[in-house]
This record gives C-alpha cells, sequence and structure tokens, in this order.
C-alpha cells in the first residue's frame, strides 16, 4: 500500500494536500488559519467587533526576524523525545500536546533553540528510528499547527531525504507558508540542502517566502538572480523579503557592468529600492535605515540610469535617493550621492519628463522637491 493511503483524512497535511494546484501550489486565499481557528472577533472602539483571521505564518515570522525567542529548554519536549526513544510513541504525543496544545496554548517556535541545544549536547541518546517515527506519525495524521511544527524539527536532527515518505510530506507542508521556515530546517542534514529549499520558497508567495528566504544560500547565479527578479514579490511585507535579500547578496553586482544592466533586472531593482526607501507619513524612518551600508546599491543605481530608459518613475525614484542622502548628509558617502543626485536631477531631460508627466497630473512631489513651477 502506498504512503498516501495511510494519511488520515482528518490532518493538515492531507488537508493542505488536497489544496494544492496543477502547478503544486496552494490558491492565493488559501488559510490553514481560517480551517484550524475559524473566524474570530477583534474589538475595535471606533469599528465595533470584526471577524478576521490572520496570514499563515505571520506570528512565527515576526519571532523569528526579530529573534523573539529564548534559550528555554522545553522539558515536556525534551520528555516527549525520550519516550519516542523508549518506542512509547503515544505517550510522547501526548506529552508534547499537552505542552503546545493544552490550556495554555505556546507556539513550538519559541523553543527551537532550547530543544536544539539540548539534542546537541548529548546529555541523552535519542534513537535515530524512534523519533522518526514519532515525526511520521505526527504528520501523517496530526491536526495541530504546533504539533506539525514539533514533528517537522524533529526532522532537523535527522537525514530523511532517502525516505519517500518523509520527503513527500515536508514538501507538501513547505507550501503553506505557516509551515515553510521549519520545512527548510527539516532539510538541515540533507543532502542538496540548498537546492530543496529554493525549490520550496518558489512555490510560496507569503510569510513562508519572507522567512525561509534566510535559509537560502546565495551560492549559484540562478538564486541571485531569483532574488533580485523574483524573491522579493511576497504578497504582503514585501519590505522585510527585500531587506533580508540586500543582507544576503550584493544587488549592486548586477549594475554597472561592461554592458547596460538587462532591462528587466534594472526594473526590479528600481521596484526593490523604492520599497527601501517609502516612509511612513510623518516619518523619516525607512528601510535603507536598516541597511548596514546603503551607499554602494544607492550609488551604482544612480549611475546605472545614465545608461537606461528615463521616466519618470526613474527620476522620482532618483529624487528620493537624493532626500535620503540629505537627511544623512553628515556622512562622506552621503555627500557623495546627494551631489549624484543633484546632478541627475537638474537636467534638461528631467524638466522635459516632468513637464509632460505635469500636463497629465503626475510628478507634484518631484516638482515640490525640485522646486519647479
Amino acid at each position: 500500500m502506498d504512503f498516501m493511503d495511510y494519511v488520515e483524512e482528518d490532518s493538515l497535511l492531507y488537508y493542505i494536500r488536497s489544496h494544492l494546484d496543477e502547478y503544486g501550489e496552494l490558491p492565493a486565499d488559501f488559510s490553514l488559519d481560517l480551517h484550524v481557528n475559524g473566524l474570530r472577533k477583534l474589538e475595535s472602539e471606533t469599528a465595533g467587533d470584526f471577524d478576521y483571521f490572520l496570514p499563515d505564518g505571520l506570528i512565527d515570522g515576526n519571532i523569528f526576524l526579530e529573534m523573539d525567542y529564548s534559550d528555554e529548554i522545553p522539558e515536556p519536549l525534551c520528555r516527549a523525545l525520550m519516550l519516542a526513544s523508549d518506542e512509547k510513541y503515544v505517550e510522547a504525543a501526548e506529552a508534547a500536546s499537552d505542552y503546545l496544545c493544552g490550556n495554555e496554548p505556546r507556539r513550538m517556535i519559541q523553543y527551537v533553540n532550547g530543544l536544539y541545544s539540548w539534542v546537541e549536547s548529548g546529555e541523552v541518546l535519542l534513537k535515530g528510528q524512534c523519533i522518526y517515527n514519532l515525526a511520521y506519525n505526527i504528520l501523517r495524521q496530526d491536526n495541530e499547527i504546533e504539533m506539525v511544527k514539533f514533528a517537522l524539527f524533529i526532522m532537523t536532527f535527522l537525514d530523511a531525504s532517502a525516505r519517500p515518505e518523509a520527503v513527500e510530506m515536508i514538501d507538501t507542508l513547505s507550501k503553506c507558508d505557516e509551515f515553510t521556515l521549519f520545512c527548510t530546517w527539516a532539510l538541515k542534514e540533507w543532502p542538496h540542502r540548498n537546492e530543496r529549499t529554493f525549490d520550496m520558497l518558489r512555490h510560496v508567495k507569503g510569510w513562508g517566502r519572507i522567512a525561509g528566504l534566510s535559509s537560502l544560500s546565495p551560492e549559484t547565479e540562478e538564486i541571485r538572480r531569483w532574488m533580485v527578479n523574483d524573491g522579493w514579490k511576497t504578497r504582503l511585507s514585501r519590505e522585510d523579503a527585500v531587506l533580508t535579500i540586500v543582507h544576503a547578496i550584493s544587488v549592486e553586482e548586477f549594475l554597472g557592468g561592461e554592458n547596460p544592466t538587462d532591462s528587466y533586472i534594472f526594473k526590479n531593482i528600481t521596484a526593490m529600492l523604492k520599497i527601501l526607501l517609502q516612509t511612513e507619513e510623518g516619518d523619516d524612518y525607512c528601510g535603507m535605515d536598516q541597511m548596514e551600508n546603503p551607499w554602494p546599491l544607492a550609488a551604482a543605481w544612480l549611475k546605472e540610469c545614465e545608461r537606461q530608459f528615463r521616466n519618470l518613475e526613474i527620476y522620482e525614484t532618483a529624487a528620493r535617493i537624493t532626500r535620503y542622502a540629505y537627511r544623512r548628509a553628515g556622512e562622506k558617502e552621503a555627500v557623495e550621492l546627494k551631489k549624484m543626485g543633484t546632478d541627475f536631477l537638474f537636467t534638461a531631460e528631467c524638466r522635459d519628463t516632468l513637464e509632460a508627466a505635469l500636463k497629465e497630473g503626475k510628478g507634484k512631489a518631484l516638482a515640490e522637491f525640485l522646486g519647479f513651477k
């Protein structure tokens, strides 16, 4: 009998698998949170009560990006692994479930550091096949989100790449943003881990990709190009995705070669810069402030503009860069960038482009910045 026949129909694994489309992806409106928890009430003094559900992976994503978890060793989860190692699988699952899903629900991500350090310490010798059996049974039949994450985290201690059932389960669960991060961790001991992670991230476009990007090593040209052209294109919180990418690779390496940068790559880098330069109303803070050294990318982009087709969007982005340089004018690099931006903007071509845009009711912010009347 094939492994597929063993999966419990009320398990989260089955639910996710049953919603995959012909491309092996979940629909944009898929919500595991809605399936498990239903609609909840959010109270607001102004709007009254209204229903809502959280995007899959949102809470874990925020905890992970903020590194808001401790090194506390979760003794009940350690006990569950010891019980499994003694082949007491039912008791092991109950111990983990009571801790993670009991009267005081917990999130597995809060305990990954503590549990990993406890296992790696070798304080207790765990039997690999036995803890694999526990993980396998949880993934096959459980309908509790945090229990599935516990099982996926068990996989981080094993190389299950030669087990077809493990490959299928982890691949399926990775398609849901709630589990993508844990699935990338589950590959820790696998050969060709990076290629598998790359494939996972291409099939999700929410918080799973945003958090999972940190598990992807930009070791090939294909991966780096994907990061620039598609990796940041998430359905929400694109700033977090862009920041992860600019911390991982030198995006400016795609600018300033012997030939003009491919127009598609240039367009995407421009879009990434616009996201990094976006500020809240009345607030100067922007994503560029989180970059250790934002100057090489901004300068390389401005230089590349000389070799690209220039429209209103290009000049508006250049104005944002120049305004940013003005704000950080005390730094040497900012002074140089301010001059580059000013030289680029105060040209006849920019003036002509702006005049045409103003006739269509566009470009008012750029005109104000340049003092154009």
